[in-house]
């Protein structure tokens, strides 16, 4: 049988030419994907901002069909719930005098997954920089995916958790520096995610 060098070219060149593609593609839009292991370990209490009050509020993560799958707390002596934009986020923390913003949004799947995707369209599109991702936990034993991103004066974290069988919750936290990321405050909120 006579060997085409052609054919044989192109059927080998294909998948390279496709990963080059690929890597290409995310040169040009900017957004290396987040690097596992630069964080891990459990989150811990937090240090820094207001102590907790004693007091706390509940937000519960539901299914499209109402049944509560998760939920956590936040104390309302300091965060403020904002209205619901839609079901599958079903709340907005905001602690305006320190300027933190803290976004809950329903995900299913791979916890990594929409983290690291929403990191991507964020480096893309926003012109964030990814400065670090791992494999996280709170004090329930969740493992959270958590991206680290900066844009200019705005600090980022997404934290992406699987809470029960294939459904979980994706976190934004906001701040206009990092260690207000760190704040009792925000890990509180962090650490008391849990099944229902």
């Amino acid at each position: 049988m006579e060997r085409n060098e052609e054919t044989d070219g192109r059927r080998g060149g294909a998948p390279r030419l496709a990963l080059a593609l690929l890597a290409l593609l995310g040169v040009a839009a900017g957004c290396a994907p987040p690097q596992a292991g630069e964080l891990s370990g459990p989150f811990g209490p937090g240090s820094g901002g207001p102590p907790l009050s004693g007091a706390t509020a509940p937000v519960a993560f539901a299914r499209s069909d109402g049944v509560v799958y998760g939920e956590a707390a936040f104390d309302p002596a300091y965060f403020q719930p904002l209205p619901a934009a839609t079901p599958d986020q079903p709340a907005t923390l905001a602690a305006p005098a320190a300027g933190i913003v803290l976004a809950y949004s329903r995900i299913a799947g791979r916890p990594d997954t929409p983290c690291r995707y929403q990191a991507a369209l964020l480096a893309r599109d926003q012109h964030f920089t990814i400065a670090a991702s791992g494999e996280r936990s709170n004090d329930r034993g969740l493992s959270f995916y958590q991206v680290n991103l900066q844009a200019g004066g705005v600090f980022r974290r997404l934290y992406c958790v699987r809470i029960a069988g294939e459904l979980g919750v994706a976190i934004v936290a906001q701040a206009d520096a990092p260690e207000k990321l760190e704040y009792v405050q925000v890990l509180f909120v962090l650490n008391s995610v849990r099944p229902r």
